[in-house]
């Protein structure tokens, strides 16, 4: 597939004021060659790291540098170029194109398509639909991993809120809906995609905070010494060990 870029981007003052690794990491989402009509692509955060030379926590300024106009969910390796679909589309034959867009789109979870649709209408209006099982790659390593249709709808259910154009992930809206502690949520963000948890991590996850819910330390006060979510998935907290149960200070027993 060929790309329209327009030249006065490098005058666009958005993209001045991106560092070097802004620059190369959002030209690369636009030109490389998995990128579909409707702007959205899978790609692994290494693939990125091999083809760009940006390495590690770099990456990770990077992304979240150009994330007002990207979004990428590390849990489904999913990355959508917002405006890639309205600049191609204007130099293509616009229904062709279209069609295209949707035909690509198909291939992607709901919380995907819920994100593109919110930025183009005209896309909801076709049949995109998940009538087989799809594939999503794994957040750490090359194997597939099978998504039925039932399981992308429950992702759906919790359709991405938006915060400075960024689309919170299906994954972070269970975690937020299930912490205690409501601050911070753009902190807790940007925790969640440092952290890219898996799918198989969330569980554990959401196991944790209910086991350190019952704990003295966050009933205490009303809550008053539970950390802040977006601190709490820094620190790992959800891989302590060895919680204490709530102690009934009448009996002396566990509660």
């Amino acid at each position: 597939m060929y790309r329209t870029i327009d030249c006065a981007t490098w005058d666009d003052p958005w993209f001045a004021e991106l560092s070097p690794n802004g620059k190369l990491l959002f030209l690369f989402f636009i030109t490389n060659r998995r990128t579909s009509a409707a702007g959205c692509f899978e790609i692994t955060r290494r693939a990125m790291m091999f083809e760009t030379g940006i390495r590690g926590d770099a990456l990770d300024v990077a992304l979240e540098e150009i994330s007002s106009r990207v979004t990428w969910w590390p849990e489904l390796q999913v990355v959508f170029v917002r405006n890639f679909y309205k600049h191609q589309r204007a130099n293509s034959n616009k229904d062709n194109f279209r069609k295209s867009a949707l035909k690509s789109l198909s291939d992607f979870p709901e919380t995907v398509q819920e994100t593109v649709w919110d930025a183009y209408p005209e896309l909801r209006d076709g049949e995109v639909s998940h009538r087989e099982p799809i594939t999503i790659p794994s957040p750490t390593h090359g194997d597939k991993e099978t998504v039925t249709e039932t399981e992308t709808e429950q992702k759906g259910a919790n359709a991405p809120a938006r915060a400075n154009g960024v689309a919170y992930s299906a994954g972070f809206l269970e975690f937020w809906t299930a912490y205690p502690r409501k601050v911070g949520k753009d902190d807790a963000f940007k925790a969640w995609r440092q952290l890219r948890p898996t799918h198989n991590d969330l569980p554990e996850i959401l196991r944790a905070i209910a086991e350190q819910k019952k704990s003295d330390e966050w009933r205490e006060e009303g809550g008053r010494y539970i950390p802040h979510p977006g601190k709490w998935l820094r620190a790992g907290r959800w891989k302590d060990e060895g919680v204490e149960k709530p102690v009934d200070k009448y009996r002396g027993v566990p509660a």
